[in-house]
């Protein structure tokens, strides 16, 4: 039966009900309405453990795929907070502006000149608190750093921090989350071709046979998955998956990627 968006959203509250506390869910309305979904989930996340965990089902709920307002893997308060300050937002801008970054650090610009290409590329993108860390997750360098280079981030560092923040940042914690100005919408080619799209398909047939769980941090359901489907089998049914694929007869392969790549 279809649902609407008034029994989804009841659906899901009484799925997270009993893993929520009822104080910090009440909390999150205004919190939302007054300060934005950015900051309120920035906030709940560093306040307490009861506000992260209904502001992580406030996500999983927008992450519902029948609800559409997220992807679905930004179910978590991190993850949410990741797609609105992180690289997903205007991505292919994004990742040019780094890379002019880059190559003005490799131009052996000044010191002054990449620290202000840093400040205009944070003030538009936004920027999350570990784009300003050395490190992510132990071993993973933020973009911000990957362009500086680490040996001459601690100075820009300190740079930027005194134009955005008005003072010399200590630590990344300094700088917090924020979203940028600018909302990056999808693109579309402002007049389409003739037959520039035909649908396509590619067919799965070992759905089964492609879920090999882990052998040493599940044995058991290694075993039984080696039992049911370790000689794939031909007993599944084919699971068709249609998309859309740019169409031949647009010129070369190049100038029918341009009508969607540009």
């Amino acid at each position: 039966m279809q649902q609407n968006l008034e029994q989804i959203r009841a659906a899901n509250a009484l799925e997270a009900a009993a893993g929520v506390d009822r104080k910090a869910v009440t909390k999150l309305p205004a919190m939302i309405v007054n300060n934005g979904l950015l900051a309120a989930a920035a906030f709940a996340r560093d306040k307490s453990k009861e506000l992260q965990e209904a502001m992580n089902a406030v996500a999983m709920h927008l992450a519902d795929r029948r609800i559409g307002r997220l992807p679905e893997h930004c179910g978590t308060t991190d993850a949410l907070l990741r797609h609105l300050v992180g690289p997903t937002a205007g991505s292919d801008c994004l990742r040019l502006a780094i890379q002019n970054l880059l190559e003005a650090r490799e131009a052996k610009e000044p010191a002054d000149k990449l620290a202000h290409l840093l400040v205009d590329i944070a003030r538009l993108f936004g920027w999350g608190e570990q784009d300003w860390q050395t490190e992510k997750d132990g071993n993973l360098k933020s973009d911000f750093v990957y362009a500086i280079s680490e040996g001459q981030w601690p100075g820009i560092f300190v740079a930027a921090g005194k134009h955005l923040l008005g003072k010399e940042p200590e630590t990344a914690k300094d700088f917090g989350h924020f979203s940028g100005p600018v909302s990056f919408l999808p693109a579309y080619p402002y007049q389409l071709p003739v037959n520039d799209l035909e649908l396509d398909v590619v067919t799965g047939h070992h759905g089964g046979y492609y879920s090999q769980p882990d052998r040493n941090s599940k044995p058991n359901e290694w075993g039984e998955w080696n039992r049911k489907w370790g000689a794939a089998p031909d007993t599944e049914e084919p699971i068709p998956v249609f998309f859309p694929a740019v169409s031949p007869g647009h010129g070369t392969e190049e100038d029918r990627c341009r009508l969607w790549v540009v």
